[in-house]
């Protein structure tokens, strides 16, 4: 097989037999063929295309024949003054299907669009894509003068469906594309804050630059440019810029509406991913709204309502207002998903607590589990002073001495539990395998508990850094140390890759070969094999780990 150019386009067909044809048709075969490049392909043709692409997976490839033929003449308009008369609605589609460098030999291009897991989806997104860039745009002639743009393309709209759709409806990210660069975080929220005078001009600002930003990590992630680690911390970068521009400025409209509570304030706590600064594509943000105010204030001054809230409805309301601007949806899409349920009492308990109520309730009624979570925790945003306080009340809690046999007995039932409910859904599941992350998180986070209360130099948000420092201390062997740390790289490079891509396979062979091939690049190994080999040599390692450290996981 091989592509064909006509006037109209380029097209699949069989290459002829030159030796099956007699001798003294060669120059008149030559003037045929040259007489044939300006007429339209035959319907041999087509049953030959399409028998192509079926091979290559398409889904509907009668649907894509018309589009292929015209490729040619809508990828060089300046070549075919006739384009333009083309169907309007198969011209972008055209453009990217008859290109050459899309359809030509996959053994030259295995990573190209038609080799992705679900190549007519693929396809989709690239369509909504080029009819949304603006006129003027010679996405082509990028083509043509940077081949690795097309290759970063093609595996974006082929095996990151979070990307995929944010470049599909946001052409201008493929600046970021062409550059391959990950703008510096700050300098974006302050560059589109900088002229937002209300709160819902701010929220779009922020939304814009968030997402801009989180596109090129992910598209960094996936081309090998950051690491799982270097990801991480941009993301949770990103989500704490955002949260510390927006809280001030949605306490400053609802003081506006409802008044002030005397030097009251509040800050937002991050836990989680976000706490230990290892957020992935599309985690969702793990808070703990925290205030104070003045002893002995009374309800809120001043306002537009006429109506006085006291302090906590007061801050439970602004929390909620909080929440809203992070994760109201709008025609930018969500900021991010929020998730409160590790505030002090859960579900159950207020949206904002004061930071009395949360020393107190960390001291006397916490369980275990929930002092493991706080082992995260960190401050994020709200005034720098009230920041400080939290932090304190933080370490507070957890330097406080404890019964370490009670500590890894609570630990080692609650991985019981979530072994019977959760269990992991396939090979590639290395947070919920024996030996997984969340056991290597349980160790770290049961070891600074039992530790702190004498040596406080252990606690630290961030998996890794708190490993790092349990061997300072002694707690860890260096051996031991240095597999842990291993199997923490290894695992959220996996588990990092897979959020990006499809999400949780069952199997190995779900995966689309470009996204195995990312895999196994970011791991530093020859093929998915080798991984699946890491991650069970791993999984051992961190399995006798936890029986070490905390005890034999059993459901109760």
């Amino acid at each position: 097989m091989r592509l064909i150019r006509t006037a109209q386009g380029f097209h699949l067909r069989e290459r002829p037999n030159e030796a099956l044809l007699p001798k003294h048709e060669g120059p008149m075969r030559s003037q045929r063929h040259r007489t044939n490049e300006h007429r339209p392909p035959r319907r041999g043709h087509d049953i030959g295309a399409k028998q192509i692409l079926q091979r290559r997976r398409f889904g509907s490839p009668g649907r894509l024949l018309p589009f292929a033929r015209f490729g040619n003449r809508l990828a060089n308009p300046q070549r075919d003054q006739g384009w333009q008369d083309a169907d309007k609605e198969a011209r972008p589609m055209a453009c990217a299907f008859g290109h050459p460098s899309l359809i030509d030999d996959p053994r030259k291009r295995s990573a190209r669009g038609t080799r992705q897991q679900d190549p007519d989806a693929a396809f989709a997104r690239f369509d909504q894509f080029l009819n949304r860039l603006p006129a003027g745009v010679q996405l082509f002639s990028l083509f043509q003068r940077n081949p690795a743009l097309l290759d970063r393309i093609a595996a974006v709209f082929g095996a990151a469906p979070l990307l995929a759709d944010h470049l599909a409806t946001h052409p201008g990210a493929l600046e970021g594309l062409i550059t391959g660069t990950v703008p510096a975080v700050d300098t974006g929220l302050e560059a589109a804050l900088a002229d937002c005078h209300y709160l819902e001009e701010a929220m779009d600002a922020v939304r814009r630059v968030v997402h801009e930003r989180a596109f090129l990590i992910g598209a960094a992630t996936l081309d090998g440019t950051l690491d799982a680690a270097a990801a991480g911390r941009a993301r949770a970068d990103l989500a704490d810029g955002a949260l510390a521009s927006l809280l001030p400025r949605v306490a400053a409209d609802f003081s506006r509406r409802h008044g002030k509570i005397r030097r009251g304030a509040m800050a937002a706590v991050a836990l989680g991913k976000l706490g230990g600064r290892d957020m992935m594509a599309a985690s969702d943000l793990d808070i703990i709204m925290v205030y104070d105010h003045a002893a002995g204030a009374e309800a809120a001054k001043g306002g537009t309502t006429g109506r006085a809230l006291a302090p906590p409805e007061y801050f439970g309301r602004l929390a909620t207002a909080f929440v809203a601007a992070i994760s109201a949806p709008s025609g930018a899409g969500k900021l991010f998903e929020v998730d409160m349920r590790l505030r002090p009492s859960g579900n159950k308990g207020p949206l904002a607590v004061s930071l009395e109520g949360f020393a107190r309730y960390h001291a006397q009624d916490a369980w275990t589990w929930e002092h493991m979570a706080l082992t995260r925790a960190r401050p994020v945003a709200g005034p720098a002073a009230l920041q400080k306080r939290v932090a304190a009340a933080i370490r507070t809690a957890l330097t406080a001495p404890r019964d370490p046999g009670m500590v890894r007995a609570d630990a080692a039932a609650l991985r019981g539990r979530i072994a019977r409910d959760l269990p992991p859904v396939g090979p590639l599941d290395v947070k919920y395998r024996e030996g997984g992350l969340l056991e290597l998180e349980f160790i770290t986070q049961v070891l600074q508990l039992i530790h702190a209360p004498r040596k406080p130099g252990v606690l630290a948000a961030g998996t890794t850094e708190a490993l790092a420092r349990l061997a300072r201390a002694g707690v860890l062997a260096e051996a031991e140390h240095a597999a842990l740390a291993r199997a923490a790289h290894l695992y959220r490079t996996v588990q990092g890759l897979l959020r990006l891509t499809v999400g949780k396979p069952r199997r190995e062979a779900d995966l689309p070969a470009p996204v195995a091939a990312a895999i196994a690049r970011a791991a530093g190994v020859v093929d998915l094999a080798a991984v699946t080999a890491q991650i069970s040599a791993c999984g051992h390692t961190v399995r006798e780990a936890f029986l070490r450290h905390v005890g034999e996981p059993v459901a109760v």
